[in-house]
This record gives structure tokens, sequence and C-alpha cells, in this order.
């Protein structure tokens, strides 16, 4: 009897017994046995420049594509964000700049043309490597398909068991050699493996040398895979500890039983290294699950800190700018807080993006209607300027200086035309008022020039008629002083501070010679200012009176039209006073003369005392 026909012998029993256990341990599960890849969270990017991202991406699409391809999107989210910000704040400053929402357009730069260069240089190597990946693992299927027929041909067809045995475990070695399969084929083609496997050993019942050998070779293949499961500790990456773990799963799983009293030991030894990897993952996610609170409880903080901002409309355009500054800072803090967790993420992103686009739409808004109030208010300044140009050469002082007051509160009444016309439309506005006032002031210097010539005049007839002599004639007498006050009231105004004095001097002279011929003839002489009217020529003396009326009718309406050319400051009052007296004392002047009229025309019985001077 051949040697496996004499291990074909065994008892019924034992070989029931070890098929058990071997079937026992096949099908016990592992963790995360259908996973076949568990992804890393991905990196946090944001805190890149664009330059930055730019190399960064331009390095992963030459990099192997198994270890960058967890990572390029994040990086690609990242790019995006900062993209969306700078586009953001280019359409904020061509609002701000007076454009149209609907005319904007963002131009982009040649870092961004270099990163999606490099972005679909990469997605095409992806595709490339993924369509690879898909192809072997379909040739695989092919493979592993031929390996399960040629098992099942062994099963029914070969009778030399120890050949069968050698040919069944070639078979396995190549099977374990083959690489991964689509994983919708998977479970199907392991179920079939394990089918054919198990059948193979209820078939085989080979002696227990060779089993022992077989379960000798099986446990050392396991050991291996525990060993190398128990390094996945040192190993850096989470998401290649991962990836390693579920590839020693499969190979587990294809490896073939071990002896009942190691099966337990080995089994324990395995799962025990593939949990301290998924306690890894478990206490990464819990970190990452803590990060990403965090960030989502300093998020909503830059949102309270924008709300509060938001609590009061900007007034004025300082204001809008100062807030702007504000909110863009709190857009800076944004941009270097990682992410939330997605959906979360999303939510906050979309609240702090809303009540910002909120923000900058009203400040766009604001700064239209202040430019169109600009431009307004620069309309009517220039129409103001216009007005006040047209009046710059009048001759009219007083009626051209209430003019340029009214124009000048006009103006104090319009708002402002912008920091770039403000200045320069009030220069021109001042100019053509200044060019008024100019001529005004060198109108009035002359009068102060002939002001003081008239008081060197009116001195020297103070000192003629101080000096006069009467003679005998009494009507000769009077006619001279007559013609020395027709002179005093030809000579115009004198400077205001020697009005009163020279005055007084020059009545007290022309007073005192009157008195002297009242003296000599009462009967003749009523006053000083009616001498020998009735005796004389009494039509000269009513023309004179009647023609100084006129000049001093005329005198007061000069005075008064000067008057309205003083503005209303401290010096200006002083002058304003002394004109009004002026307009007082003539005007109780003409009325003295109504009166001497008046007695001119009286005869001399009906003469009142009251007129007497």
């Amino acid at each position: 009897m051949s040697e496996i026909e004499k291990d074909s012998a065994l008892s019924e029993n034992q070989t029931v017994n070890e098929v058990s256990t071997e079937k026992e341990l096949t099908e016990q599960p592992l963790h995360e046995e259908h996973q076949e890849h568990v992804a890393e969270p991905a990196e946090n990017f944001s805190n890149l420049s664009k330059e930055e991202m730019v190399k960064l991406v331009e390095s992963f699409a030459v990099a192997d594509i198994t270890e960058v391809k967890s990572k390029v999107p994040a990086l690609k989210e990242a790019f995006d964000a900062l993209l969306e910000t700078e586009k953001t704040a280019a359409l904020s400053a061509h609002l701000e700049q007076g454009g149209a929402k609907e005319d904007f357009k963002f131009e982009y730069s040649k870092d961004d043309d270099r990163f999606q260069e490099a972005l679909r240089k990469f997605n095409k190597r992806k595709a490339e490597y993924t369509a690879e990946q898909e192809k072997l693992r379909e040739d695989n299927l092919k493979v592993k398909q031929d390996i399960l027929t040629e098992m099942k041909n062994l099963i029914q067809n070969e009778d030399n068991m120890q050949r069968a045995f050698e040919q069944f475990h070639e078979l396995q070695a190549r099977w374990r050699s083959t690489g991964p399969v689509p994983q919708g084929k998977l479970q199907d083609l392991w179920l079939t493996y394990k089918l054919y496997t198990d059948k193979f050993y209820e078939l085989l019942k080979i002696n227990r040398e060779l089993q022992e050998l077989d379960y000798k070779r099986n446990l050392d293949a396991k050991i291996t895979i525990c060993e190398k499961a128990e390094e996945l500790v040192n190993e850096p990456s989470l998401n290649t500890a991962l990836q390693t773990l579920q590839f020693l799963q499969n190979k587990w799983r294809e490896t073939g039983r071990v002896s009942h009293d190691k099966s337990s030991e080995i089994w324990e030894r395995f799962k025990a290294a593939g949990d301290k990897v998924y306690e890894r993952r478990r206490e990464y996610y819990n970190q990452l699950k803590q990060r990403y609170a965090e960030n989502l409880e300093a998020k909503n903080s830059l949102i309270g800190k924008l709300e509060e901002l938001m609590k009061e409309a900007p007034v004025k355009a300082n204001d809008w700018v100062e807030r702007g500054k504000a909110i863009v800072e709190l857009q800076n803090e944004w941009k270097k807080i990682g992410y939330a967790d997605k959906k979360s993420n999303d939510e906050v992103w979309e609240k702090f993006r809303g009540i910002c686009d909120k923000f900058f739409s009203g400040k766009n808004e604001f700064f239209t209607n202040l430019k169109r109030e600009h431009a307004d208010n620069l309309q009517a300044k220039n129409e103001l300027c216009m007005q006040a140009e047209a009046l710059a050469e009048s001759s009219d002082w007083k009626k051209t200086t209430e003019e340029l007051k009214r124009l000048q509160q006009e103006w104090k009444k319009t708002g402002s035309a912008g920091e770039r016309h403000n200045q320069k439309v009030w220069e021109r506005f001042r100019k053509a008022c200044d060019a008024f006032f100019a001529r005004k002031s060198e109108h009035y210097t002359s009068l102060e020039s002939e002001y003081k010539e008239n008081l060197e005049r009116k001195n020297a007839l103070i000192e003629k008629a101080e000096q006069f002599v009467a003679g005998d004639n009494g009507d000769e007498t009077v006619e001279q002083l007559k013609e020395l006050q027709r002179e005093w009231s030809a000579i115009g105004m004198v400077p205001l501070e020697h009005k009163d004095t020279i005055y007084a001097r020059f009545k007290a002279a022309i007073d005192k010679h009157f008195q002297a011929l009242r003296q000599q003839n009462k009967e003749r002489f009523t006053s000083h200012s009616r001498p020998a009217y009735r005796s004389g020529k009494p039509g000269n003396e009513k023309n004179d009176i009647k023609h100084r009326m006129n000049q001093l009718s005329s005198e007061i309406n000069t005075w008064e039209n000067n008057l309205g050319f003083f503005a209303k400051s401290k010096n200006a009052d002083g002058v304003r006073k002394e004109f009004e007296e002026k307009i007082n004392r003539a005007k109780e002047e003409i009325q003295r003369l109504k009166k001497q009229l008046d007695t001119i025309a009286l005869p001399a019985k009906e003469e009142k005392p009251e007129d007497k001077q």
C-alpha cells in the first residue's frame, strides 16, 4: 500500500475533526476584511500661499499616484477657496471704483493657469493609473478563475494524491502571488476558492506527516504575516498601515490551515496586531473630530464678531472703509483656521460669506449713491461758480455784495463734491468772489484817500472861517458866510474819526459870525442859517437849501449802499456804526433844512422863536 493510500486509510473521525478545525479557522471573520482602502483625512493646505500650492501640485503631478492621490483633492479645495477669496476682493474693488457687477470679469494669473495645467496632468495620470489597475484586476480575475478551474479539475480527476497534493499547493502559491481583483468579484471568488480548498482537504485525507508538514508551513507563513502586521504599529502613515493591514488580511485568508492547538493562538496574535492599527485609526478620528470641533468653534466666534460689526450700519464714507478693513481682517483670520466636518463647514462658510456679501453689497450701494450725490453737488457748485464769475466785474457794490453773500450761503448748504473736485471747485468760486471784493476794496481804499484830501480841504476852510472878518455890509457878510457853508457842503466826506471834531469847529466858527450879525441887527437876522433872507434874495436862499438837501440825500443813498458791503465781523461792525451815525446826522440836517425852508416862506411876524439861532 502506498504512503498516500495509507494516509487515506486514517480513521473517519480523525479526518472529520481536522477538516472541521481548519474550516472553523478559515471562516473566522477579520476586522474590515472587505474594506479595500481607508483614506486618511484630508490634509489642511489652507495656510499655504498660492505660489506654494502651485509648486506642490506640480510636484504631485509627477509623483507616485498611490502616495499623493488622497492629497490632491484637499489641495484643490484650498486653492479654490483662495481663488474665490481673490474673486470676491476683485469684485469688491471693481464695485468700489464704480463698476457694475455685470461688467466684472476676473483676470486669472499665470499661477492659476499653472495650477490648472498641473491638475489636468495629475488627473490624466490618475485616470491612466486607474485604468491600468482596473485592467490588472480584470487580468488577475481571469488568472484566478483559471486557477479555480484547475483546482476543480484536480479535485475531480486526479487519482495520485501525492501529485495532487503538490499540484494543489502549487495552485495555492499561484493564487497567493496573483494580485487584487475587482471588488465586486472578490466575495464570490473567495467563496469558490474556499469551497475548493475545503473539498480538496476533505478529498485528500492525507497522512498525518504530510498534514503536519502543511500545517507547519502554513503556520510559518502566518507567523510572517503576524510579524509584518505587528510592524505596522511603527508605520508613520496611518493610511499606509491600513492598506498594508488589508493586504495582510487577504494573505491570511489565502494561507492554509494550521494545527488545532496553534490555530487560536496565531489568530489572536494576528488579530491583536490588527486591533492596534484600528485603535490608531480610532484615536486619529477622535483627534480629528476634536480639531474639527475646535475649528468650528473658532469659525462661529468669527461669525459672532462679524455680526457684532454689522449691528449698526455705517453712516459716513470713512466708517464704511474702516468697517471694510475690519471685515477683511476677519476674512484673513478665517483662512488661517482649518476645516470643520464637511456639513458644518459648509453651513458656517455660507453664513460667514453671506454676511460679508451683504456688507460689501451695501458698501457698493453707498459709494454708488455717494458718487451720484457728489456729481449732483459738483454740478450745483459749478453753477454757483458761473453766477459768481458773472458778478465779478460788477460795480453795483451793495446789490452785488448781497448777491454774493447769498451765493456763499447757498455754497455752504451744498454738500461735498468729493475729495477729487472739492478743492478745485472751491478755488474757482473763491477766485470769483475775491475778484469782486478786491475791486470793491480798491474802490473804498480810493474813497479813504479822497476822505483824507477832503479833511485837509475842510481844515483849510475851518481856518478860513475862523479868520473871517465881517465887513460893514451885512448882506455881503451873510453871502460870504453862506458861500463858506456851500463850500463845506460841496466837500465830500472825511475820515469818520475826524468828522464830529471838524464839524463842531466849523459850526462854531460860522455860528460865531452869525451871532455877531444877530447882535448887530436882530430884525434882519433871525438865525445863523438865515441871514437877510427877506431883505436879501430869499429865492436864492431857498435854492441853496434845496441844493444842500439834495446833496445830503445823495450822500445818504451812497452810505446806505456802502453799508451792504461790510461783512459781519468785529472790525467791520465799527465801520458800519460810523456810517450809520453819518446817515442819522445827515437825516437830522435834512429835517433842520426843511424847517429852515418853512421859516423862509413865512412872513417876518410869523417867525417861530425856536427857529432863531
